[in-house]
């Protein structure tokens, strides 16, 4: 498995699997790598729209008869590697094409229907001629680019969650070679991360990309890349998902820019074990500099009562084995997971709040208490560290008694 250059996807169901031409594909066109962008949504209309599977009318049914939500949705996604594919061949800088070729699409389309008709009849996978020998990625070098990520977020519906995404489109769309989402993609659109993405699945998905796009002020979506989970771990239970968990401390040390934090109003990641796992690797591996809380509209009230809450015996994770795998690795480093707890709140604390406290009175003494008090912390004793932790939480009382400020920056939609 590998990233190939021009790597075609497996479009399911609504394909001959005989492997004939589609009627007005175009006999012997070969793929281009480029697909009309227009996003095709189900209609009720006799005729199909600009860049539909080919043979989306046959017998005179409409689109909400032969095609299901999630293969309209695998096809766009398809059309958007297929432009990702086109980009990188033209030009390796270039970025993603909005407009490509008038009915390249249409071309590009038969040929997946065909290929898809005749894996679906063979049970092998797609395009293996496209892919490139031995270009498997390290899963440290998984992240997608923010452009590939903002394009793909078009696909979602708004109150889709993260997990469905990975349930209803990441696993159908890779599950023909049972690989990685970014196995599938250009090569040129997958490299290492300049930020590992720390979230919650059962959070909105459209809140987490709009958190991550607008935390790079100002950067060019097509310059920066992102390591995401659901892309970057083959998400298909087995050997190959194992190895890639287990090198997940390289993609975070990896991130040039640190790791990305996505908090909700509930916490949610910080009631997660790989979560919280994840904030622990960072700080540990590369400081409280590299860790990013992206806290859009929280007061000094609910960062008090998020972090307070943190308890890594209680937090979740979906597959138990993992959650009790973490906690024996933590123990190994802690005197006690009540001592990680500690440890967990005073440097959420220690690190989020100092940069905005710049008020004279409590906010100044909370200033003393910033990175250079906890590089000290991080050698000292439990008892000395757990004082800290409480002339900490006084003080943060003291500023919430004050006019409160917002914290990082607001999702724009």
């Amino acid at each position: 498995m590998g990233c190939g250059a021009s790597q075609a996807a497996v479009v399911p169901g609504g394909a001959p699997a005989d492997g004939k031409d589609v009627p007005g594909s175009g006999r012997g066109t070969a793929l281009t790598g480029v697909s009309d962008p227009t996003p095709v949504r189900k209609t009720k209309s006799s005729k199909a729209p600009a860049g539909a599977p080919p043979g989306a009318l046959l017998a005179g049914r409409t689109l909400e008869e032969q095609f299901s939500d999630d293969q309209l949705r695998q096809w766009n996604v398809s059309k958007l590697l297929q432009r990702l594919a086109a980009a990188a061949a033209d030009d390796g800088a270039a970025s993603l094409p909005t407009w490509p070729a008038r009915g390249a699409g249409l071309h590009a389309a038969a040929l997946l229907s065909r290929r898809a008709g005749a894996a679906g009849a063979a049970g092998v996978g797609v395009g293996e001629e496209d892919m490139a020998a031995d270009s498997r990625k390290q899963v440290h070098e998984c992240a997608v680019s923010l452009e590939f990520l903002l394009e793909f977020a078009r696909e979602i519906p708004d109150e889709w969650r993260t997990g469905q995404v990975v349930q209803d489109l990441v696993k159908g769309y890779t599950a023909p070679r049972q690989s990685r989402f970014t196995d599938m993609m250009p090569c040129r659109h997958v490299k290492r991360p300049d930020y590992f993405i720390s979230h919650k699945w059962d959070s909105p998905f459209h809140y987490m990309v709009r958190s991550v796009r607008d935390h790079p002020s100002g950067a060019v979506p097509s310059e920066v890349y992102v390591w995401v989970d659901i892309f970057a771990v083959n998400q298909h239970p087995g050997q190959e998902q194992d190895d890639d968990l287990a090198q997940l401390n390289t993609a975070i040390t990896n991130a040039s820019g640190g790791t990305l934090v996505v908090l909700d109003h509930q916490a949610g990641p910080l009631g997660r074990v790989w979560c919280l796992f994840e904030i622990w690797i960072t700080v540990r591996d590369k400081g409280l500099g590299a860790l990013h809380l992206l806290t859009y509209g929280f007061t000094n009230n609910d960062i008090r009562d998020c972090f307070q809450a943190i308890d890594v015996k209680t937090a979740r994770a979906t597959n138990e084995a993992d959650r009790l795998r973490i906690l024996r690795y933590i123990e190994r480093s802690y005197e006690s997971l009540d001592e990680f707890n500690e440890m967990l709140k005073l440097l959420f604390l220690l690190g989020h709040t100092h940069p905005h406290c710049t008020d004279e009175g409590p906010r100044a003494r909370l200033n003393c208490l910033g990175p250079r008090t906890l590089s000290a912390a991080g050698s000292c004793s439990t008892t000395l560290r757990l004082r800290l932790y409480h002339v900490w939480l006084a003080l943060l009382a003291s500023c919430c008694a004050q006019p409160a400020f917002t914290h990082g920056h607001a999702p724009v939609v």
